[in-house]
């Protein structure tokens, strides 16, 4: 497909996943319309904040996967983050990103980048590209292993001959609050835009994550930097809100959100939950036994509380579909509400 009608197809998918969360924001309506999809836990790096590839999961093989790919198009899912692990490291990943392209989804990938130059095809598919970056190589390197910030470099260039979008996301830890400035001007280099969150346990196994926490005035220190930075207009993902509310994570309290109502966290074994932030630390539904349809119905009345957000992307769409219907009229909602069918979920 032309990288031009592609720009195309993928601002009509925006559309109707605007149209879809303030549908659902509205409604009592509840489809997984934005995905995150660990679709490996496998990881060719070993980085020094990061357990998943500590995991030891069965990940779903091609055909499960593909047949995943069916299941979110017949239930409306609009956009799939592929993450990891590194998605990159399996041989069939261009096949399941054109399969979720053809089914008319926005597909984006979550890289460290290093395997970009062997799978370069996935970038045909694409919507954005997701690069994991931690600093300038003197601070990167350390963190993921030498020459590794070179092969970031390479991806994000190639990502850009592509025509791509391209987002650098940086895990804020004690390693790198002191290169925010050096960050920004990378992204500017780059034609790219950050995603910072702060580090934090993912599924706690042996890692030390205090050895990689900054302490809470420092970080409080990074996060008012950001929102000075994001006020001045740097590339950077999130509004400044964002920024000050994660002042207090984790002890932010929780906000409106999605999760479980219209996005949901995909395990590479099929496992489903509300979100990356809840997973294992709640009951998963279980794609591969039930289906993905009773697996995302299953977790809509977890008791747990959310312990908050740190994620300033999510953060951001949260915030504003979730004040943005308190602005439009009940009459334009009722026009929401009935503007596809609903027995027709997911509809091209």
């Amino acid at each position: 497909m032309g990288r031009r009608r592609q720009r195309i197809r993928g601002a009509i998918t925006s559309a109707r996943l605007a149209a879809d969360l303030l549908r659902v924001r509205s409604t009592q309506e509840r489809r997984p319309l934005i995905v995150s999809w660990t679709i490996t836990h496998r990881c060719n790096l070993r980085c020094a904040y990061c357990d998943v590839p500590l995991q030891n999961l069965e990940e779903l093989d091609t055909a499960e996967a593909l047949a995943m790919v069916d299941a979110m198009r017949s239930l409306g899912t609009r956009a799939v983050s592929l993450t990891g692990g590194e998605p990159l490291v399996r041989t069939d990943i261009v096949e399941i990103v054109a399969a979720l392209q053809a089914a008319g989804m926005l597909v984006s990938i979550n890289s460290n980048g290093t395997y970009l130059p062997r799978r370069a095809g996935v970038l045909r598919h694409l919507s954005r590209m997701q690069l994991s970056l931690d600093g300038p190589a003197h601070v990167h390197d350390p963190i993921r292993g030498p020459g590794s910030f070179a092969e970031v470099q390479t991806a994000a260039q190639m990502t850009k001959d592509a025509g791509l979008p391209l987002v650098l996301s940086v895990v804020l830890s004690r390693h790198n609050l002191h290169t925010l400035d050096e960050l920004v001007d990378i992204a500017r280099a780059w034609g790219a835009r950050l995603s910072f969150h702060p580090v934090g346990p993912v599924h706690a196994f042996d890692l030390d994550y205090e050895a990689q926490r900054p302490t809470k005035a420092e970080m409080v220190a990074a996060l008012d930097h950001l929102e000075r930075l994001a006020r001045a207009g740097a590339p950077i993902l999130g509004s400044p809100s964002s920024f000050a509310y994660l002042r207090h994570w984790p002890e932010a309290p929780p906000i409106a959100c999605f999760g479980a109502r219209a996005m949901a966290k995909l395990a590479a074994d099929g496992q489903v939950f509300p979100c990356a932030i809840l997973e294992h630390r709640t009951q998963g539904g279980d794609a591969r036994a039930q289906g993905l349809a009773a697996a995302f119905a299953s977790i809509a009345d977890d008791p747990l509380a959310c312990s908050g957000c740190h994620c300033t992307k999510t953060l951001q769409l949260n915030r504003v579909f979730w004040d943005l219907l308190d602005a439009v009229p009940w009459s334009a909602r009722a026009l929401l509400t009935r503007a596809e069918p609903r027995g027709v979920p997911g509809r091209a």
